[in-house]
């Protein structure tokens, strides 16, 4: 073979890039067989063959030859002028094929084509910075597939150099950006990430950034959550910091979309090691809406205001509430009104976290110490100083705070077992005071629920419970955790959106599936339509 490629065949060819295109242009002209199998000898030069070759024979390898010879010239004429002075000697499409793979196949010739790119490279006038960085970042990644890593020098000079003119007035900043102590090329893309977008208002908002981490290097203080040891992490900080701030819902976005971008950003800062305060998140909330919520701002302002909200709360509420804004102001208005009446009457402990008494009587409240050195409120004798555990008095067996705790209790003159759950036709919602129940809660769900007596109690989760019926595990979905009700509740209008329906007969209450096959059969009592459901607790799975 006359050419030889051991040193590549040439910096300006890349036949990863042109044997697909030259594959296509091979196949459409029927010729491509032949470059991969190439062409016999020829038989008239052989004597054993050319005394008893067929007529037939020799024709179909003179197509052969023929297709060969067009197949040789379809790929010469896609090469570069430096290649096919290469390999101008070759006679066989498929010598040809094999050379080109061979002479650049090797890895020296991928780098040198590599550090040719490199060399090349340039940001085009127009082109958007966040495409330009991803094909920089490419060339540094293959560098380093390679084991063959960019200096930092080199990454830096080439792309101070690499910018169009609209970059102008930035280079002079980005290379006093570049004499900060301990900065690689990395906070220099950064640097393109963050303000590169916008060339001309780059040169001012770099230089305020340029200002911040002096100070935070002379302060040796992280400032801004500026972290030296980890720039990397800064810049992406400042860059979710400047999302936060420019944050808003889109005039007609839906809330579902515009509540998924804000817990995206939220989860983004808790990763970061620098979680976004609560205060911070509820204003955001409340001054991000788009204005056809302006009519229920009032009211979210409002709720917040409640004891104990959390940024959990309001992004529930709005979820909840903000598909339909028209309607949302009067909604959240009656909601408000019941969830100030639950909070209002609630006993509550966030010592022990019971229902049965309030922190400041607490037993276990370090700060509930009367003059003699005893702890907690007796809720047996009513007297400061001691728990009811420690109580010798029994002159009261239901003393004043037993009859407030109790009066505070859903009325209900019947008991429950833990597998009975009750059919309703009046509420809205499945329900469950047993945590254990739940094989996924999600406790960040909050919100309150009007029982038929007028009591307002709090939910404080919803997931998923598991039962077993006739040896099928069957699911009900988005059961609400309601610990203060002393019952299990199914809501029999939910189970009719999913084509469920129920028959009475005497006392017997018949419940069929959506295919109209019975589901299970009991007897109305005098607590009502009950079922015994096989609960598949969560430890149990």
């Amino acid at each position: 073979m006359a050419a030889n490629l051991q040193d590549g065949v040439s910096d300006d060819f890349d036949y990863e890039h042109w044997s697909p295109m030259a594959e296509t242009r091979l196949m459409e002209n029927g010729v491509w067989d032949v470059v991969q199998n190439g062409v016999s000898p020829n038989p008239t030069k052989i004597p054993q063959l050319a005394a008893t070759i067929k007529a037939v024979d020799l024709a179909q390898w003179r197509n052969r030859v023929i297709e060969d010879n067009k197949a040789l010239k379809i790929m010469q004429s896609s090469l570069p002028d430096s290649v096919f002075r290469k390999t101008i000697s070759i006679a066989s499409s498929k010598d040809l094929w094999d050379l080109l793979k061979k002479g650049n196949d090797n890895e020296e010739a991928k780098l040198r084509r590599l550090e040719k790119q490199l060399e090349k490279l340039m940001m085009y006038e127009g082109e958007p910075m966040e495409l330009y960085l991803k094909r920089v970042e490419e060339i540094i990644e293959r560098f380093f597939v390679w084991e063959n890593p960019i200096s930092d020098d080199k990454v830096i000079a080439k792309l101070l150099i690499s910018l169009p003119r609209s970059y102008d007035d930035s280079i002079p900043v980005l290379k006093e950006f570049m004499t900060l102590p301990d900065l690689t090329h990395r906070d220099l893309l950064k640097a393109f990430e963050l303000f590169g977008s916008h060339p001309e208002t780059m040169p001012q908002e770099l230089m305020k950034f340029i200002n911040i981490l002096r100070k935070a290097h002379s302060d040796r203080l992280p400032c801004s959550g500026y972290d030296k040891n980890n720039p990397n992490k800064d810049a992406k900080l400042l860059r979710l910091e400047k999302q936060f701030e420019k944050l808003m819902m889109y005039d007609g976005e839906s809330m579902d979309s515009y509540l998924e971008r804000v817990l995206d950003i939220i989860e983004q800062f808790r990763a970061s090691g620098y979680p976004i305060s609560d205060d911070d998140v509820i204003a955001k909330l409340l001054t991000s809406l788009s204005w056809p919520y302006d009519d229920a701002i009032p009211v979210l302002e409002e709720l917040m205001n409640l004891p104990d909200m959390t940024p959990h709360d309001l992004l529930g509420v709005l979820e909840i509430h903000g598909s339909h804004p028209e309607t949302m102001p009067q909604g959240l208005k009656d909601f408000v009104k019941s969830l100030r009446k639950a909070k209002a009457e609630q006993m509550w402990c966030g010592v022990c976290k019971k229902y049965n008494h309030y922190q400041e009587d607490c037993y276990y409240n370090p700060r509930v110490v009367n003059l003699s050195g005893g702890r907690g409120h007796c809720f047996q004798c009513g007297e400061i100083g001691h728990y009811a555990r420690d109580c010798y008095n029994t002159r009261n067996l239901q003393p004043a705070a037993t009859l407030q705790a109790r009066k505070r209790e859903v009325k209900d003159c019947f008991t429950y077992d833990e597998d009975m759950w009750m059919i309703y036709t009046t509420t809205e919602n499945h329900m469950t005071p047993y945590e254990k129940f739940f094989t996924s809660l999600d406790r960040t769900y909050r919100g309150g629920v009007q029982l038929s007596d007028g009591n307002v109690v709090m939910v404080e989760g919803i997931g998923d419970v598991k039962f077993m019926m006739k040896g099928v595990k069957m699911t009900i979905m988005d059961v609400l955790f309601v610990p203060r009700i002393n019952k299990n509740v199914l809501s029999f209008s939910r189970m009719k959106k999913r084509g469920y329906s129920m028959e009475m007969e005497g006392g017997e209450c018949t419940i069929r599936d959506e295919a109209g096959k019975i589901f299970v059969k009991t007897m109305r009592e005098k607590r009502g339509i009950a079922l015994r459901l096989q609960v598949i607790e969560r430890y149990s799975l």
